[in-house]
């Protein structure tokens, strides 16, 4: 995490997450959010990404994780161990709060996650230290 850490500072500063915020994340939607997710929350927000648009880590944000999720819990049945961290085009960016996977899936899957076999095979990430390394690269790629 050391590493991402300085990455992550290098291209966008210290950026980090209200504790209050996480906090009510977990309250507010039931979950415990991956120990990784929160240490990254330390230093990186998601906001300032131009590869991939991330929903907000604070309460202002128009489209921040805590009502984007309620929004789809009640809209599509979303299972309640799952966190939408962002919706890019035509697909929809989990954060499995059980396994601590990050999952990118096609939009039609969106239904389907967490309760029967997705019909395209989604992008799968071992944990979010993972995924936020894949931005970084990604992000870094962008601005070469």
């Amino acid at each position: 995490m050391d590493e991402l850490r300085k990455h992550a500072t290098r291209m966008f500063g210290v950026c980090p997450v209200e504790t209050a915020f996480l906090l009510a994340v977990e309250s507010e939607l039931g979950v415990a959010l991956p120990r990784e997710f929160t240490l990254a929350c330390e230093f990186f927000d998601g906001s300032g990404l131009i590869v991939m648009p991330l929903h907000a880590l604070y309460h202002d944000g128009a489209l921040n994780v805590i009502a984007e999720t309620q929004r789809l819990r009640r809209g599509i049945d979303l299972p309640g161990q799952f966190l939408v961290l962002g919706e890019p085009p035509a697909s929809l960016l989990l954060l499995d709060c059980v396994s601590g996977q990050v999952i990118w899936c096609d939009a039609i899957d969106a239904e389907r996650v967490g309760k029967t076999p997705l019909l395209t095979p989604p992008d799968i990430w071992k944990s979010y230290g993972h995924f936020l390394a894949y931005l970084l690269e990604e992000e870094a790629a962008e601005d070469a």
